[in-house]
């Protein structure tokens, strides 16, 4: 149960040791992922799934430091400007 409301939760903080055990190990399932599925639709789906879970991990992260959780829309807030 604690890993589930590490990776789907936005809520909380989370250490260093953490976050990055959990973004290598998200990063490898989706190596593993687009390895063996084929077909667009899937490779979408996992990819959706990652990136609400990387930003959940974020959230966390960043809690934990002091900062707002709003500090993890700033890096993709360039891809639209």
């Amino acid at each position: 149960m604690y890993w589930v409301g590490v990776l789907f939760s936005y809520w909380g903080r989370i250490g260093r040791r953490t976050f990055w055990g959990a973004s290598a190990g998200l990063f490898g399932f989706l190596l593993v992922y687009q390895y063996l599925t084929g077909g667009l639709i899937l490779e979408l789906m996992g990819w959706a799934l990652w990136s609400y879970v990387q930003s959940a991990l974020l959230v966390k992260r960043l809690h934990d430091v002091g900062w707002t959780g709003l500090w993890a829309v700033a890096p993709g807030g360039g891809l639209f400007a």
